[in-house]
């Protein structure tokens, strides 16, 4: 069956399942012509006939973004917040939000491209330069990205400790039918970190 001819529920359900896999899967240093594993693999090139994420909003609460990545986007760059300075300067010290970012979010350019090229982008910086924020932080984060209508929030973030101003933020995150997607984590342990943990979170 052609993808385009697909009904409605069904194009809507893959468009979901396509943006849900942005933060873990890339294509770096190839064109759309050379695609690497990534877009064969993930049948990617089937689901950019439907979308390239145009209709989406992706809050990345991380460490921000780089300057040259940021001027690159402008265009798509909507809401930009830190959490840690109560202002719009989110330039990334760490280099972690940038990399998230130009995974989900490259459009080809430099021969780089991300799942989702066409999206949105929401800075939303709430860690310090050395990856670390609080849970209040990260709580106020979550809440700026539902304030400022983000679809998506992206937490490539997690840790051992639950903290319930995190979950109420995520409960209010869910309730306004956002998608929330957080690190399960990378220790060779089969505990999801919090918040992946939860059974509202995509991990």
């Amino acid at each position: 069956m052609n993808i385009i001819e697909i009904d409605e529920a069904s194009k809507k359900k893959y468009v979901k399942t396509i943006i849900l896999l942005i933060i873990f899967f890339a294509v770096s240093g190839c064109s759309e012509n050379e695609a690497s594993w990534n877009i064969e693999k993930l049948h990617i090139k089937e689901a950019w006939k439907i979308t390239k994420g145009s209709n989406q909003i992706i809050a990345f609460i991380d460490t921000g973004i780089c300057p040259a990545l940021k001027n690159k986007y402008e265009n798509r760059i909507v809401n930009a917040y830190n959490v840690l300075k109560n202002n719009s300067d989110v330039t990334d010290v760490n280099g972690h939000g940038t990399r998230m970012i130009s995974v989900a979010c490259a459009s080809g350019d430099d021969g780089i491209w991300g799942i989702a090229p066409e999206t949105k982008i929401m800075p939303i910086c709430v860690m310090d330069i050395y990856g670390h924020t609080s849970p209040e932080n990260l709580a106020k984060g979550i809440i700026w990205a539902v304030e400022h209508n983000a679809t998506i929030i992206n937490l490539s973030l997690g840790g051992d400790q639950e903290d319930q101003d995190v979950i109420k933020a995520i409960e209010l995150a869910t309730s306004k039918n956002i998608y929330v997607i957080a690190a399960a984590g990378d220790y060779s342990d089969s505990n999801l970190l919090f918040p992946a943990n939860l059974s509202s979170v995509i991990s």
